[in-house]
């Protein structure tokens, strides 16, 4: 299924169920973006990333950018599907990026 056709991916990420222990779903694109003005007091994230509605990606996982070896690592705070029904229907997670491996060119 992927992205939705207005939606254009600019990374790929493994995705590893809750504490980035077992990996859930390796390869998968998505549309990264910062989301900096968004940080309030509780209930942070300082990224969005948009996914299609087939990729498996749940609260509390991990996922590494572009991959587990060497990759960005970022927490998943929340994930929402926006647009049911329409054909910009898709999910978006909220996310705070944790450790970036130096150097990088990836994030």
């Amino acid at each position: 299924m992927g992205l939705p056709a207005d939606i254009t991916a600019n990374a790929t990420c493994d995705i590893y169920r809750t504490g980035g222990v077992t990996l859930g779903t390796a390869g998968v694109s998505f549309f990264l973006t910062g989301a900096f003005e968004n940080i309030k007091p509780t209930n942070t994230y300082d990224y969005v990333g948009i996914f299609g509605l087939d990729a498996d990606i749940r609260d509390g996982d991990w996922i590494y950018v572009p991959q587990n070896a060497g990759g960005t690592t970022f927490t998943v705070v929340r994930v929402t599907r926006v647009g049911r029904g329409t054909p910009g229907d898709r999910l978006i997670a909220y996310m705070n990026r944790g450790s970036t491996p130096y150097p990088t060119i990836e994030i």
